[in-house]
């Protein structure tokens, strides 16, 4: 469900990039980023976690999709996979690679050592 959101705000941003001027996008997503900080930063309880956090959803589709758009125009048609498609190759296995080692570090329980004042006591 989460990334059937992400590729609907990415193609929707895709889509409005066509129309608006990019770097009014651009300045839009930085607001955006901007704004998801300071939530973050002054966030005191879950509401304001989870407005947070959708915040930081909405920045990453409004850049993402922008990004897309600028890298596809910017390409000449004979390199668009060079300048595309790489890039999303080494992501995807970069992604695989964090969920690998996020198996793994759930699977290897690290308990704390009592080595403290409290030890002694």
């Amino acid at each position: 469900m989460l990334v059937a959101c992400k590729s609907r705000r990415t193609l929707f941003c895709c889509r409005v990039s066509d129309q608006v001027d990019r770097r009014l996008l651009l300045a839009v997503s930085a607001a955006v980023l901007v704004a998801t900080d300071l939530l973050l930063a002054a966030a005191t309880g879950a509401a304001s976690l989870i407005g947070g956090i959708v915040l930081w959803g909405l920045s990453v589709g409004l850049s993402q999709g922008l990004l897309a758009a600028l890298v596809a125009s910017a390409a000449p048609v004979e390199r668009l996979w060079n300048r595309v498609g790489v890039p999303a190759t080494f992501y995807a296995g970069a992604r695989f690679a964090g969920l690998a080692l996020l198996g793994l570090a759930q699977q290897i329980q690290v308990r704390p050592t009592n080595s403290g004042p409290s030890a002694a006591a």
